[in-house]
C-alpha cells in the first residue's frame, strides 16, 4: 500500500461519479492496493476506457497510468465537423487567431487550427490536460511552446468525435460569461459523458473546501 499517496489523495466525502472515476484511475496507477469497484468499472466501460492494470506491490517499475479508450472507437474529425460543433454553442463566433481559422466566445479563444492544418490548439485546464494526455496520446499531445499555458494540441486524424465534442463544450463553459451559461445547462453529475473523467467537479469541490 502506498500510504503517502493515500494521505495526499483522500476521496471526497460526497464524491460524484466523475470524482470517483478520476480517483480510481489515479489510484490504480500509483498504488493499486484494492480492486476498482464494480460501479466504477461499469462507468469506465460506458465511456470506452479500459481498466488500468493494478500495480503490483512488489513492482519497482514507474506507474504506467490509465490506458487509452478502446481502439475500436471511430477516429478522425474534419475542420468542417469541428465548425459545426463549435457553432452549436451559444455566443461562439468564427474568426482568426495568429492568421489561422479560430473560434471565440466573447473574444476569448476556444480553439484554433494550427498552421499544419492537421491539428488544433485548444484551451484546457492543466489537470484535465494531464489526464487526456495519458488517456489518449495518439490524439492529444503537447509541445514545449504550450507547456506553460492551459492548452494542448489535438491531432484531427486521431481524435474521437464524441470526446472532442465534449472537450469543446467544456472549454466553452470555462470561457463563456454567466449570461451565456444559462442558455446551455451543464451536464448533471450522474450523466455519462464522453469526457467525464476530466470533469471540473473535483476542482470546484476543492475550491469550496479551501474557502
Amino acid at each position: 500500500m502506498n500510504a503517502a499517496w493515500h494521505e495526499n489523495n483522500k476521496m471526497a466525502k460526497k464524491a460524484t461519479p466523475d470524482m470517483r472515476l478520476q480517483w480510481h484511475l489515479r489510484h490504480a496507477a500509483a498504488c493499486g492496493c484494492r480492486k476498482i469497484p464494480r460501479s466504477v468499472l461499469v462507468l469506465m466501460k460506458a465511456r470506452g476506457i479500459s481498466p488500468p492494470p493494478r500495480r503490483s506491490a512488489s513492482s519497482l517499475e514507474p506507474p504506467s497510468g490509465p490506458r487509452a479508450p478502446r481502439s475500436g472507437a471511430k477516429r478522425g474529425v474534419t475542420w468542417a465537423i469541428l465548425r459545426e460543433m463549435a457553432l452549436e454553442l451559444p455566443g461562439v463566433e468564427e474568426g482568426t487567431s495568429y492568421g489561422t481559422p479560430a473560434f471565440h466566445v466573447r473574444r476569448k479563444l476556444l480553439f484554433r487550427l494550427k498552421e499544419d492544418k492537421a491539428s488544433i490548439a485548444i484551451r484546457v485546464a492543466f489537470d484535465d490536460r494531464e489526464v487526456l494526455l495519458r488517456l489518449d496520446p495518439r490524439a492529444f499531445y503537447l509541445t514545449d511552446h504550450y507547456r506553460a499555458y492551459p492548452a494542448m494540441l489535438v491531432r484531427l486524424s486521431e481524435a474521437r468525435p464524441a470526446l472532442l465534442k465534449e472537450l469543446i463544450g467544456q472549454t466553452w463553459r470555462a470561457a463563456a460569461p454567466p449570461s451565456l451559461l444559462k442558455a446551455l445547462p451543464s451536464p448533471t453529475e450522474d450523466k455519462i459523458t464522453a469526457i467525464g473523467v476530466v470533469s471540473g467537479d473535483e476542482r470546484r469541490a476543492k475550491k469550496r473546501k479551501a474557502v
